[in-house]
């Protein structure tokens, strides 16, 4: 087990299981502080947002981490884990603030995780208007002409493109950095992995049954999982071409697949 004092920070595209990672976190060993997108998870996003899209400088967001106190409270609790996907695109100015720190990256099927973001109405509704209205909201981390690119603009198509190029970005600027960087699956995680409960206790510091106990415990803010057992199955031709087409490589290089389902 770490010696008091460890920090790390969850990462992902989101829909990922990272509330009920914290809650188990927390509720495994009481001196560890463990919180799930805190402090103003809007701005977080939208400045997220301009500084990968280089709209800010990176004093900017490393101003507002250090206003938040992150190092304050992390410093004061004997373990600090901070689930946020929200930072995925502020992993250099927060490496800034804690050099080194373990970086944990939770990847999802991308099949189950396009259902999920669907499901939950990403794309959808007043979160559509509010992307419409400001741009630098919506998720895509490079601007794409959906339609001349890919030869389809729907929510299926931006999510998959939005899971890639996350993903991507996740693992480039954790190792550009210089940061602890861990990679894990959803589904190994919530499955009750042995070998994962253990490296949750080691940054948590506490018991690895505990731990993997509340993982196979139901989860937070979960999608319908009737939607997710016909995943796919609604989706166009064209669609599921795209999907294998944009996901299909890395999601083999995660372990998942075939991806000839797909197509």
């Amino acid at each position: 087990m770490r010696a008091r004092g460890s920090r790390a920070f969850i990462v992902s595209t989101g829909r990922t299981g990272t509330m009920a990672i914290a809650r188990c976190c927390g509720s495994a060993n009481a001196s560890c502080l463990a919180l799930h997108e805190p402090h103003f998870p809007r701005v977080t996003r939208l400045l997220g947002s301009l500084y990968q899209r280089r709209r800010v400088p990176g004093l900017v967001p490393r101003v507002f981490l250090h206003i938040l106190r992150r190092r304050e409270r992390a410093d004061s609790a004997s373990f600090y884990i901070e689930s946020n996907p929200l930072l995925a695109r502020l992993i250099e100015p927060l490496a800034a603030i804690f050099p080194g720190v373990t970086l944990v990256h939770i990847v999802r099927d991308p099949v189950a995780y396009i259902s999920s973001v669907e499901s939950f109405g990403t794309y959808k509704g007043r979160k559509a208007h509010a992307m419409r209205l400001v741009p630098a909201l919506a998720p895509e981390v490079v601007r794409h002409d959906f339609a001349r690119e890919f030869g389809a603009d729907t929510p299926v198509v931006r999510a998959a493109v939005y899971w890639r190029s996350l993903n991507e970005l996740i693992a480039t600027d954790a190792v550009r950095c210089g940061l602890d960087y861990r990679r894990f699956r959803f589904e190994d995680i919530f499955s009750g992995s042995d070998a994962i409960a253990r490296e949750f206790a080691d940054l948590s510091g506490g018991r690895p049954d505990v731990l993997q106990a509340c993982f196979r415990g139901p989860r937070i803010n979960a999608s319908a999982g009737g939607h997710l057992d016909t995943a796919a199955e609604h989706w166009s031709a064209l669609e599921r071409r795209i999907v294998a087409e944009v996901c299909g490589e890395l999601a083999e290089s995660y372990g998942y697949g075939p991806w000839q389902e797909l197509e």
